[in-house]
């Protein structure tokens, strides 16, 4: 494109040439039972994976269409545009973007220039805010469209696709237990994953530069406080997930990351059984209403928030 890649439209396609993924696997774990309903478990894992599945983004035409900025047309009037021919016919208060290389001046120019049999063409270009908005509402009309022509060269859109990259390794330790504290009823569950990849993405790489790095590794722990007696369960349980890496090679061509910040939530859920029959429950889940943000290269960076608020549920249940 005449205007630089940074105006390159983007799109999403899937890889049916995509081959299977396949991993060996090694996990070894250790438990000891050391009272009734109650334990400590230790597990090592590790995957050597072939065939991971990242994301790459390559150029290519997609539909036939063809490209009305890069074609003779777009040519000869960013030329225009860039000459004293069109400094000299500006008058009065013009806009900032009145000549020059730029996206309104050659939209607005290239508008006047296809249908000049209605606007009287380059002689009409004045550079003004109101021309611009006047050639906006003009392409809109059928007939007046702005397309690509069959002398325009096809159009490449930066194309994100799902690829098959090198082998990776994945491995990590797991901690979980549970308690329960004599005949009271009380209990706790918990439960620490520690997660270690080979491939990594280096935020501090040019934009441009296609990566492969292992998506949605984070380390995670969770707590549950139980209680379970006369009928009563009650679960009060805490989440978190450390930071992770949901996508790379985001935003056509400035290849960002997108990470999913840390999140903890807490959730609670209680139910009381009512005879043979019937039960009664109620369920809170994020309690505390944490929001949820992705971020790209850095803190400041922010991609996306989702403001969440805690969740209710009432439920009566009957077995037959």
């Amino acid at each position: 494109m005449l205007l630089g890649p940074g105006y390159r439209a983007s799109g999403n396609a899937q890889n049916p040439a995509l081959l299977p993924l396949e991993s060996d696997n090694i996990d070894i774990a250790l438990e000891w039972y050391f009272a009734p309903a109650s334990y400590i478990s230790l597990t090592y894992f590790d995957k050597r994976v072939n065939n991971f599945i990242g994301n790459s983004v390559v150029q290519e035409n997609l539909y036939g269409l063809r490209d009305p900025t890069s074609g003779p047309d777009a040519q000869f009037v960013l030329d225009w545009l860039q000459s004293a021919a069109c400094d000299a016919q500006i008058t009065g208060t013009p806009s900032t973007h009145a000549c020059g290389a730029n996206p309104i001046a050659l939209f607005t120019a290239m508008a006047l220039y296809r249908n000049a049999a209605t606007t009287g063409g380059l002689a009409a270009y004045d550079g003004t805010d109101a021309q611009w908005t006047a050639m906006e509402n003009l392409v809109r009309v059928p007939g007046n469209e702005l397309v690509g022509e069959a002398d325009d060269p096809l159009y490449m859109f930066n194309v994100n696709r799902p690829v098959n990259q090198r082998k990776a390794n994945i491995d990590g330790w797991e901690l979980g237990g549970q308690y329960f504290f004599g005949d009271s009823g009380f209990g706790i569950q918990a439960n620490y994953t520690k997660v270690n990849g080979d491939v990594g993405i280096d935020d501090a790489a040019q934009p441009g530069v296609q990566q492969f790095a292992l998506t949605g590794l984070s380390d995670t722990a969770n707590a549950v406080f139980m209680y379970e007696k006369y009928g009563w369960t009650v679960r009060l349980a805490w989440n978190w997930r450390d930071e992770y890496l949901i996508a790379a090679n985001q935003n056509g061509s400035f290849t960002n990351p997108y990470y999913v910040e840390d999140y903890q939530q807490w959730d609670l859920s209680v139910t009381k059984q009512l005879g043979d029959n019937w039960a009664v429950g109620f369920e809170a889940i994020n309690l505390t209403g944490e929001d949820l943000r992705w971020r790209a290269r850095n803190e400041l960076q922010m991609v996306r928030l989702l403001d969440q608020s805690p969740r209710y549920m009432a439920a009566v249940r009957y077995t037959f």
